[in-house]
């Protein structure tokens, strides 16, 4: 099954650069201590119990079910951008331009996708764009056919936002430097961003800047998600 997911421009280009095959994203809603029993036919019984936090996860895992998918199943990364329209014809009666979407200019990079229903005898998108009127668009409204990262589930687990480890922190995308621990690589070292003693205090300062200091704070219950990254649309990975 495909679904879409979001990222920011930052998480966009470590996809890109093969530094990121994790991801986390908060159990919604967060589990009870006290949950209903059930019988051997998956029926409440009208029991409660208490679920120590050790159970947790497997507790999750059996009666909630994952909102990003299962191993197999492929995810098709929304980024935010621009969208390109083009004014194709004239609307005689109305005496208005007749628009169409042609194209998405991606923020992380600034990379064009042509649409591919548009007509083989156009020239490339490229030689044209100037023309174009560029709308912007946060990534929850970016189309599927402009979508340029699959990421293929392998793994779904569920942890403690301050568990992860070391060699996680950095497959979430954290880069090491000889000054330390870094969310975003950039070629002058005083411009980068988050630095940590480890990798793993460089991914809560990630994880603070984007959720605040209460989301690290209350040690949320996370879906870690592992998966392979292929650099196409989704329509074209294999199934």
């Amino acid at each position: 099954m495909d679904r879409p997911i979001l990222f920011s421009a930052a998480m966009v280009r470590a996809l890109l650069d093969g530094r990121k095959g994790q991801t986390r994203r908060i159990v919604k809603p967060q589990p009870s201590h006290i949950v209903t029993m059930v019988g051997a036919d998956d029926r409440p019984t009208g029991e409660y119990g208490l679920v120590l936090d050790a159970e947790c996860p497997r507790v999750i895992q059996q009666f909630t079910r994952c909102p990003y998918g299962v191993p197999g199943d492929r995810l098709w990364v929304r980024e935010s951008g621009k969208i390109a329209r083009d004014a194709y014809d004239v609307d005689p009666a109305l005496g208005k331009d007749l628009w169409r979407d042609v194209g998405w200019v991606h923020a992380a990079d600034g990379a064009l996708v042509q649409r591919e229903t548009l007509s083989t005898a156009l020239a490339p998108l490229s030689q044209w764009i100037g023309d174009c009127a560029l709308i912007g668009r946060p990534s929850i409204h970016m189309p599927r056919w402009a979508s340029r990262l699959t990421l293929t589930i392998t793994d779904v687990r569920v942890e403690r936002l301050q568990d992860i480890s070391e060699a996680d922190a950095r497959a979430e995308g954290i880069t090491a430097y000889p000054d330390g621990f870094h969310w975003e690589p950039n070629p002058e070292p005083s411009f980068c961003r988050l630095i940590g003693r480890t990798a793993k205090l460089a991914f809560l300062g990630l994880w603070e800047e984007i959720n605040g200091r209460e989301s690290v704070d209350a040690n949320p219950w996370v879906w870690v998600l592992s998966f392979d990254v292929e650099r196409r649309n989704v329509d074209e990975a294999r199934p």
